[in-house]
């Protein structure tokens, strides 16, 4: 399990590593509009409709490693409070919730998806690119968003059951 969990938390950060470069690239793009607007009164057309794809991309795919970051918004006022095996059931709870998520974006967006490919539907617009390329983004991030999500409920079962985790083990 321990080789499964670093492959996933691998993929996570090597993900969250691409979105990073990609906001910086959008900041670059905007930074690049703005200045030829107010100089020479030239826009770049894409670019406004690139900046939303980009945004898009990195709320999808950076699901995974916030879960994996524990940066996921919670109410910790009371979280902090819970005793770790009351900790490991709140959040089988909340994860059952987020299996529910991942699921709809992994399914729905999968159809979506498989639709827009075979039917060669397009985005239109100045980019004009085929749909399935931004689409195929949605049960993506709903996968990334999934496998960080089970090795989560791996330690919130342990959790749940009064297992010491190796996190623990090492704080202690």
């Amino acid at each position: 399990m321990k080789l499964l969990e670093k492959f996933i938390a691998k993929i996570n950060r090597y993900i969250m590593w691409i979105c990073g470069l990609l906001i910086i690239f959008m900041g670059f793009l905007i930074t690049i509009d703005i200045i030829l607007r107010s100089t020479i009164n030239y826009s770049i057309q894409w670019a406004f409709a690139l900046n939303g794809y980009i945004s898009a991309t990195v709320a999808l795919l950076a699901g995974g490693y916030a879960l994996l970051d524990k940066q996921h918004v919670r109410v910790d006022i009371f979280y902090t409070k819970f005793s770790p095996r009351v900790r490991g059931i709140v959040d089988i709870g909340t994860s059952s919730l987020t299996y529910l998520l991942c699921g709809v974006f992994i399914w729905t967006g999968g159809i979506l998806c498989i639709e827009s490919f075979t039917t060669g539907s397009m985005t239109g617009g100045v980019l004009n690119m085929p749909a399935y390329i931004p689409q195929m983004l949605i049960p993506l991030g709903g996968l990334l968003l999934g496998l960080q999500l089970l090795v989560d409920s791996y330690h919130d079962i342990k959790l749940a059951l009064g297992i010491k985790t190796l996190d623990e083990e090492g704080s202690s």
